[in-house]
């Protein structure tokens, strides 16, 4: 299904009203499954990756992550809908983390690049600062 950035935005918005920045920058997006993004995602070897600290640590998982699946992962001309976020609250837990968020038919997710790990997103229990899709 392909969704114009603007509902994207609305959504997000809708989420988490004080997000600072919502950043999508095209004009389109692919709505598919989670089981399909997961699926894709395991064609990667991103989970793979080594944990350097500071050097290479979640930022640059969910960085990663984001370049496969918009380099392979596109449908009906649109690339589908999946980014970073980067937020001070994920699963209940606090902390500064940057893991990939992907809109699917079945609503947003948080995907957690370093093992593939997804939840559905819930602005009781996740706190993003900043979307990038």
């Amino acid at each position: 299904m392909i969704v114009k950035y603007g509902e994207i935005i609305k959504s997000i918005r809708e989420m988490w009203p004080k997000i600072y920045l919502p950043w999508l920058p095209d004009s389109k997006y692919f709505f598919t499954d989670i089981n399909t993004v997961i699926e894709s995602l395991k064609k990667s070897d991103v989970k793979d990756y080594e944990n350097q600290g500071e050097v290479f640590d979640c930022d640059d998982f969910s960085l990663q992550a984001n370049a496969y699946i918009k380099r392979t992962m596109r449908s009906d001309g649109a690339p589908w809908a999946f980014g970073e976020a980067l937020g001070d609250k994920f699963n209940g837990s606090e902390m500064i983390h940057t893991l990939n968020i992907c809109y699917t038919l079945d609503g947003l997710y948080f995907i957690e690049p370093q093992g593939y790990y997804f939840w559905k997103a819930d602005s009781n229990n996740d706190n993003v600062l900043m979307v990038k899709i």
